[in-house]
């Protein structure tokens, strides 16, 4: 008898058992994870980065998902539980495709800005996953609405980062229109390295100096 197959939008074939087996696996690992759940988020990433590897072995290491909370609680009354929910999000996606995932409510570098903590932490995972080919950042408040998805890293030959962006708002000058940190992948490499790098120490100038 032939077993039904889900279709994810690129055409990559998930069969319902698969799926069946990470939303098992995702009950369990929520259930674990709301055993030390205090009310905030924050427990996550100290509790979430330590179990994963237990509950899920990683048939792909080569792309290594990254995501990180803000290590204060957040203001709105219900943003907690977003991000306790958002975290959960990435790892469901990370599971279904294989890849680990480091999810984290850790300040990475104490020297950069909260709001640079993304550069901090895609520099601690290149030190620490030297066998990622690519590293995959996802912001908290982005949400992956499609998990079947499936990057097409074959198409990303030559490039080393690769984010949604606009070329024409960059070189008028504005950069929130014309670049989106939210989700970007990079590929290990020398110039990711010195990219990385580079960007951190800009974060580390202070603010009234930046003009100067």
């Amino acid at each position: 008898m032939q077993r039904r197959r889900v279709c994810g939008r690129t055409g990559t074939m998930f069969s319902i058992a698969r799926i069946f087996e990470v939303m098992v696996a995702t009950a369990f690992y929520s259930g674990l994870v709301y055993m030390f759940y205090d009310g905030t988020a924050r427990r996550v990433g100290k509790v979430g980065s330590a179990l994963l590897p237990a509950v899920w072995a990683a048939r792909d290491p080569s792309v290594l998902v990254v995501t990180a909370l803000h290590n204060q609680p957040c203001s709105y009354p219900r943003g907690d539980h977003l991000n306790f929910l958002s975290v959960m999000n990435k790892q469901d996606f990370a599971r279904l495709h294989g890849y680990p995932i480091v999810a984290t409510a850790i300040v990475a570098d104490p020297a950069l800005p909260s709001a640079w903590n993304k550069i901090g932490w895609l520099l601690r995972a290149y030190r620490e996953f030297p066998t990622a080919e690519w590293y995959m950042w996802v912001d908290s408040d982005a949400m992956i609405v499609d998990p079947t998805f499936e990057i097409p890293f074959h198409d990303f030959g030559g490039k080393d980062l690769v984010a949604w962006g606009n070329a024409e708002q960059l070189k008028a000058g504005n950069a929130l229109a014309g670049f989106n940190s939210g989700v970007m992948l990079f590929r290990r490499s020398k110039w990711t390295k010195q990219f990385l790098e580079a960007v951190a120490e800009l974060g580390r100038v202070p603010e009234p100096e930046l003009g100067e």
